[in-house]
């Protein structure tokens, strides 16, 4: 058996195509894997940068609840077939965090099992968690200060009036064709940055 994953462009639902060739007939399915509705993610830690823009966690930072979900852009599979990562559209009309990644756990078991159902409960996507890339340039396009816009104003604090933007978004998602330790996935943000993110298994 062979599965090709794809996309409808402006569709919330990942598609597997799924081939099974035997000498004498071949067989074609296409299924729905997993529709992605927008939801509210578990609790998030707000995260951090440290010098080298490299993103972890904060113990004394806040929690957020954040939304995503919605029609998918962009989904990248490593060549191990084990991880499946998600982008999504931006969504006018609905309050969605376009610049989150959803990642996930493939159990390709589950797409070759004889009689299976993929519509049964038996996931072939396990979500594993969500990637937030680095933000942008404190000194950069990200922040714009009141005092820019009001020259007048020239006693205003400017570290109480600057305006933080949306989160950078990402624009091209690949995984590196050869990682020893587990997949290796590589994401061009719309700040300008790449972040390299090892996933070990």
């Amino acid at each position: 058996c062979n599965a090709c994953f794809f996309l409808v462009e402006g569709c919330r639902d990942i598609l597997v195509l799924v081939v099974e060739k035997t000498a004498t007939s071949f067989d074609a399915t296409i299924s729905i894997v997993c529709s992605f509705e927008s939801h509210i993610t578990p609790m998030l830690h707000s995260s951090s940068y440290n010098q080298n823009n490299t993103q972890y966690l904060n113990d004394d930072s806040q929690n957020e609840e954040i939304r995503v979900g919605g029609p998918i852009s962009k989904m990248a599979f490593d060549p191990n077939g084990n991880r499946l990562v998600i982008a999504f559209e931006p969504d006018c009309d609905s309050s969605c965090d376009s610049s989150i990644l959803a990642v996930y756990k493939v159990q390709q078991e589950f797409l070759f099992k004889a009689g299976g159902d993929l519509n049964a409960n038996q996931s072939v996507l396990v979500p594993l968690g969500y990637i937030r890339g680095p933000g942008w340039p404190t000194e950069s396009f990200g922040y714009r200060s009141s005092k820019q816009n009001n020259k007048t104003n020239r006693n205003s604090d400017s570290l109480n009036n600057k305006v933080k933007l949306g989160q950078p978004t990402p624009t091209h998602l690949l995984f590196a064709p050869r990682f020893e330790h587990g997949s290796l996935l590589l994401v061009a943000w719309s700040s300008g940055k790449i972040s390299f993110i090892p996933m070990i298994y």
